[in-house]
């Protein structure tokens, strides 16, 4: 198989019949790293750049930064001639064609190279479409008319300084220490009849309950007392008249041990 390395043996004695000393070969094929071969043809590569027209800071010897260089760009500070000069020739290489895949270049290589070609078209369309939508934005701010209820700019500064400010006043702050010289006046109450001040309507208002005269009192008073007679009656018959003796309040019950 062509992948199989050959015994030690068999390279060593191959290598003898070829011999050390031998002419260098005529065969077409280079061995040699592209990442080499980009640092050994260098200098044909600029030789090419120069060729068609175009030049660099080195050969013109500016050094210029890159937000310098876009300021130029966007300023157009520029010479009528050198714009007219510049936009011929991005004229000549938008109409360029490219070429297609090379001899022993890869996809990816021919994609680089065609991105490398059609990117100043696809920036500078950028750019001016750009510049468009800023001029149109800046014309329609200009003509926009003012609303009637905005704020005119012809008010100078000086006049609204001129009117005096008038500020709340600011409280005492209040001490630690501070001494009571009086009690607090409080506000005059409406008097109200009944005990402690609030009648009777007004605490049953309160309740959410209506008032009662005489005879529903003593008609609540009567089954009162009913109901008390009834509980310690059914008390005495649970546990005995002995050992339970029923009080005044009948929620108590009191044993025989307990009293004496």
């Amino acid at each position: 198989m062509p992948h199989k390395r050959a015994k030690r043996s068999v390279r060593l004695t191959e290598t003898a019949k070829r011999g050390s000393n031998l002419p260098p070969s005529t065969s077409s094929h280079d061995d040699t790293p592209r990442s080499a071969s980009r640092v050994l043809n260098s200098h044909s590569v600029q030789e090419k750049f120069r060729a068609s027209g175009r030049t660099t800071s080195e050969d013109t010897g500016e050094r210029l930064r890159k937000g310098k260089r876009k300021a130029e760009a966007l300023s157009g500070e520029k010479g009528s001639e050198s714009s007219s000069s510049t936009v011929k020739k991005n004229k000549i290489q938008d109409k360029k064609p490219v070429d297609g895949i090379r001899h022993g270049e890869t996809l990816g290589e021919y994609n680089r190279r065609v991105e490398a070609t059609l990117r100043p078209g696809v920036t500078r369309a950028m750019k001016q479409a750009n510049a468009l939508k800023n001029a149109h934005e800046r014309r329609k701010r200009s003509d926009r008319e003012p609303r009637p209820g905005a704020p005119s700019d012809d008010i100078s500064t000086s006049k609204l300084d001129a009117v005096p400010r008038e500020f709340a006043p600011i409280p005492a702050p209040r001490r630690l220490n501070d001494i009571v010289h009086a009690p607090p006046v409080l506000p005059q109450l409406r008097r109200a009849g009944g005990i402690n001040g609030v009648s009777e309507s007004g605490a049953f208002r309160a309740t959410g309950r209506t008032p009662l005269n005489l005879g529903q009192m003593r008609i609540l008073e009567e089954e009162r007392q009913r109901v008390i007679k009834r509980y310690r009656e059914m008390k005495e018959a649970k546990f005995g008249a002995n050992k339970v003796q029923m009080k005044d309040d009948p929620t108590t019950i009191i044993s025989n041990d307990e009293e004496e």
